[in-house]
């Protein structure tokens, strides 16, 4: 399983069990193992992390590397360098409105490309 794969599976159980009951010592030794802050907190948190990992995963299979880096730092910012994924997204929307696209008719970019250089009409 790829890592990004097992992270996303990993978030996804967490996340879905934290939700549901206390954590047991695995040893059977100590009761309950102690969060050191609210449950909610923890599943906000956890939900949080998975729904980067996820991003980044969409990121990757788009073509986008930097942004998948920049989600994934977001997540482990020790282990993962921050990366600029603008640059990245401002070609991704320039090749859209070039091949006709309408992904940034909102941002009123979908206009022609061509400016008529005369000074008379057509």
């Amino acid at each position: 399983m790829p890592l990004i794969n097992a992270l996303q599976a990993f978030f996804t159980h967490a996340a879905d069990e934290i939700d549901k009951v206390p954590t047991p010592d695995s040893a059977g030794e100590a009761g309950t193992i102690p969060l050191n802050m609210p449950r909610a907190e923890v599943h906000k948190r956890l939900c949080t992390a998975r729904n980067y990992v996820d991003l980044a995963i969409k990121h990757e299979t788009a073509g986008r590397p930097l942004s998948a880096q920049h989600a994934l730092h977001q997540v482990l910012p020790e282990l993962v360098p921050d990366a600029d994924g603008t640059q990245e997204e401002a070609e991704r929307l320039a090749r859209t409105v070039r091949s006709g696209g309408t992904a940034a008719t909102g941002l009123g970019l979908a206009a022609g490309l061509v400016t008529p250089t005369r000074a008379w009409g057509d």
